[in-house]
Protein backbone atom coordinates (compact mmCIF):
# COMPACT_ATOMS: atom_id res chain seq x y z
CA UNK A 1 0.00 0.00 0.00
CA UNK A 2 1.48 3.53 -0.90
CA UNK A 3 0.70 5.99 1.83
CA UNK A 4 1.62 9.48 0.52
CA UNK A 5 3.30 11.59 3.36
CA UNK A 6 3.98 8.60 5.90
CA UNK A 7 7.89 7.97 6.54
CA UNK A 8 8.94 11.05 4.61
CA UNK A 9 12.11 13.08 6.16
CA UNK A 10 10.73 16.28 7.82
CA UNK A 11 8.05 16.26 5.41
CA UNK A 12 10.71 16.81 2.59
CA UNK A 13 10.15 14.29 0.64
CA UNK A 14 6.81 13.92 -0.81
CA UNK A 15 6.68 10.07 -1.93
CA UNK A 16 4.35 8.00 -1.17
CA UNK A 17 5.95 5.41 1.66
CA UNK A 18 5.27 1.98 0.60
CA UNK A 19 4.50 -1.06 3.28
CA UNK A 20 3.14 -4.60 2.99
CA UNK A 21 -0.50 -4.72 2.86
CA UNK A 22 -1.03 -6.61 5.65
CA UNK A 23 0.80 -4.14 7.81
CA UNK A 24 -1.74 -1.97 7.45
CA UNK A 25 -5.05 -3.77 6.31
CA UNK A 26 -7.72 -3.04 8.89
CA UNK A 27 -9.65 -6.36 8.80
CA UNK A 28 -13.42 -5.91 7.36
CA UNK A 29 -16.50 -7.57 8.84
CA UNK A 30 -19.95 -8.34 7.91
CA UNK A 31 -23.26 -9.06 8.85
CA UNK A 32 -23.88 -12.76 8.50
CA UNK A 33 -22.44 -15.71 7.96
CA UNK A 34 -23.21 -19.22 6.00
CA UNK A 35 -25.25 -21.88 8.80
CA UNK A 36 -25.17 -25.74 8.21
CA UNK A 37 -27.25 -25.09 5.15
CA UNK A 38 -25.38 -22.55 3.16
CA UNK A 39 -27.93 -19.78 4.26
CA UNK A 40 -26.99 -16.27 5.48
CA UNK A 41 -27.85 -15.46 8.94
CA UNK A 42 -27.63 -11.97 9.76
CA UNK A 43 -27.31 -12.53 13.70
CA UNK A 44 -24.11 -12.02 13.91
CA UNK A 45 -21.24 -9.73 12.26
CA UNK A 46 -17.86 -11.99 11.54
CA UNK A 47 -14.62 -10.88 9.84
CA UNK A 48 -14.50 -11.26 5.70
CA UNK A 49 -11.38 -13.59 6.57
CA UNK A 50 -13.93 -16.09 8.08
CA UNK A 51 -16.62 -15.91 5.53
CA UNK A 52 -13.99 -15.83 2.57
CA UNK A 53 -13.16 -19.63 2.73
CA UNK A 54 -16.79 -20.85 3.41
CA UNK A 55 -17.80 -19.63 0.29
CA UNK A 56 -17.10 -20.04 -3.49
CA UNK A 57 -18.95 -16.81 -4.93
CA UNK A 58 -18.82 -14.09 -2.52
CA UNK A 59 -20.21 -10.16 -3.37
CA UNK A 60 -18.74 -7.93 -1.05
CA UNK A 61 -21.12 -4.63 -1.16
CA UNK A 62 -19.89 -1.18 1.08
CA UNK A 63 -20.19 2.10 0.83
CA UNK A 64 -17.41 3.91 -1.39
CA UNK A 65 -13.64 3.82 1.05
CA UNK A 66 -14.84 1.24 2.81
CA UNK A 67 -12.31 -1.17 1.93
CA UNK A 68 -13.30 -3.33 -0.38
CA UNK A 69 -10.94 -3.04 -3.31
CA UNK A 70 -8.11 -3.24 -0.47
CA UNK A 71 -9.26 -6.16 0.71
CA UNK A 72 -9.10 -8.00 -2.85
CA UNK A 73 -5.66 -6.93 -2.95
CA UNK A 74 -5.15 -8.12 -0.10
CA UNK A 75 -6.37 -11.78 -1.03
CA UNK A 76 -4.45 -11.49 -4.42
CA UNK A 77 -0.96 -10.60 -2.66
CA UNK A 78 -1.57 -13.39 0.11
CA UNK A 79 -2.34 -16.07 -2.80
CA UNK A 80 0.57 -15.40 -4.84
CA UNK A 81 3.18 -15.21 -1.42
CA UNK A 82 1.98 -18.81 -1.40
CA UNK A 83 2.10 -19.59 -4.89
CA UNK A 84 5.59 -18.36 -4.81
CA UNK A 85 6.35 -20.63 -1.78
CA UNK A 86 7.62 -17.34 0.02
CA UNK A 87 8.24 -18.09 3.93
CA UNK A 88 5.83 -16.44 6.64
CA UNK A 89 8.08 -15.04 9.25
CA UNK A 90 5.92 -16.58 11.60
CA UNK A 91 5.65 -19.83 10.09
CA UNK A 92 2.88 -21.30 7.84
CA UNK A 93 1.08 -20.07 5.42
CA UNK A 94 -0.25 -16.70 4.48
CA UNK A 95 -3.36 -17.46 2.98
CA UNK A 96 -4.18 -19.49 6.14
CA UNK A 97 -2.67 -16.09 8.97
CA UNK A 98 -4.70 -13.30 6.74
CA UNK A 99 -7.77 -15.47 4.62
CA UNK A 100 -8.38 -18.06 6.69
CA UNK A 101 -7.96 -20.28 4.38
CA UNK A 102 -6.48 -24.52 5.45
CA UNK A 103 -3.30 -25.49 3.75
CA UNK A 104 -5.22 -28.16 2.37
CA UNK A 105 -7.40 -25.93 0.26
CA UNK A 106 -6.39 -26.10 -3.44
CA UNK A 107 -4.24 -23.21 -3.93
CA UNK A 108 -5.72 -20.69 -6.79
CA UNK A 109 -3.85 -18.23 -9.14
CA UNK A 110 -5.57 -14.48 -8.22
CA UNK A 111 -6.79 -13.01 -11.19
CA UNK A 112 -7.62 -9.39 -10.04
CA UNK A 113 -9.74 -7.62 -12.73
CA UNK A 114 -11.65 -3.89 -12.25
CA UNK A 115 -15.08 -4.39 -14.21
CA UNK A 116 -14.56 -0.49 -15.09
CA UNK A 117 -11.79 -1.58 -17.42
CA UNK A 118 -14.00 -4.44 -19.27
CA UNK A 119 -16.74 -2.19 -19.67
CA UNK A 120 -14.88 -0.10 -21.61
CA UNK A 121 -13.27 -2.78 -23.61
CA UNK A 122 -17.14 -4.39 -24.62
CA UNK A 123 -18.00 -0.62 -25.69
CA UNK A 124 -15.32 -0.54 -28.23
CA UNK A 125 -16.02 -3.98 -29.62
CA UNK A 126 -19.46 -5.31 -29.33
CA UNK A 127 -18.59 -7.95 -32.06
CA UNK A 128 -20.50 -11.07 -30.21
CA UNK A 129 -18.46 -14.06 -29.28
CA UNK A 130 -19.47 -17.19 -28.29
CA UNK A 131 -17.70 -17.65 -25.40
CA UNK A 132 -18.35 -14.29 -23.61
CA UNK A 133 -16.00 -15.61 -20.88
CA UNK A 134 -12.64 -14.88 -23.28
CA UNK A 135 -13.74 -11.14 -22.51
CA UNK A 136 -11.64 -11.67 -19.30
CA UNK A 137 -8.98 -12.87 -21.41
CA UNK A 138 -9.25 -9.82 -23.64
CA UNK A 139 -9.13 -7.50 -20.99
CA UNK A 140 -6.21 -9.53 -19.24
CA UNK A 141 -3.98 -9.48 -22.52
CA UNK A 142 -4.72 -5.75 -22.84
CA UNK A 143 -4.00 -4.42 -19.29
CA UNK A 144 -0.27 -2.76 -18.34
CA UNK A 145 1.25 -6.09 -17.08
CA UNK A 146 0.02 -7.89 -19.50
CA UNK A 147 2.57 -10.04 -22.02
CA UNK A 148 3.05 -9.68 -25.48
CA UNK A 149 3.58 -13.50 -25.64
CA UNK A 150 0.20 -15.81 -26.46
CA UNK A 151 1.63 -18.38 -24.39
CA UNK A 152 0.79 -16.23 -21.39
CA UNK A 153 -2.93 -16.18 -22.66
CA UNK A 154 -3.17 -19.74 -22.92
CA UNK A 155 -1.50 -20.32 -19.33
CA UNK A 156 -4.49 -18.11 -17.66
CA UNK A 157 -7.29 -19.80 -20.32
CA UNK A 158 -5.58 -23.10 -18.77
CA UNK A 159 -6.21 -21.92 -15.39
CA UNK A 160 -9.69 -20.34 -16.02
CA UNK A 161 -10.59 -23.37 -17.76
CA UNK A 162 -9.47 -26.19 -15.19
CA UNK A 163 -10.56 -23.97 -12.41
CA UNK A 164 -7.38 -23.30 -11.02
CA UNK A 165 -7.84 -19.07 -10.82
CA UNK A 166 -9.40 -17.15 -8.20
CA UNK A 167 -11.49 -14.10 -9.75
CA UNK A 168 -11.18 -11.00 -7.70
CA UNK A 169 -13.24 -8.53 -9.65
CA UNK A 170 -13.33 -4.95 -8.66
CA UNK A 171 -15.68 -2.02 -8.90
CA UNK A 172 -19.25 -3.29 -10.34
CA UNK A 173 -20.33 -0.22 -8.71
CA UNK A 174 -18.65 1.58 -11.57
CA UNK A 175 -19.84 0.26 -13.88
CA UNK A 176 -22.60 2.47 -15.40
CA UNK A 177 -24.30 0.50 -17.74
CA UNK A 178 -26.42 -2.34 -16.51
CA UNK A 179 -25.65 -4.68 -19.29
Amino acid sequence: IAIQGIGSAAGRNHEAGKYPIEQLYTPLRSHGGLDQQNSLERTETISLDKLLPQSHHLLIEGQPGAGKTTFLKLVAAMLVRDLLKTPHPEGGHWRGKYLGMHKKESLRHPLFLRLSELAVLLAKDQTPIANDRRRLLDLLVTSDNASNDPAWRDHWQTLLNNGQSTLLLDGLDEVADEE
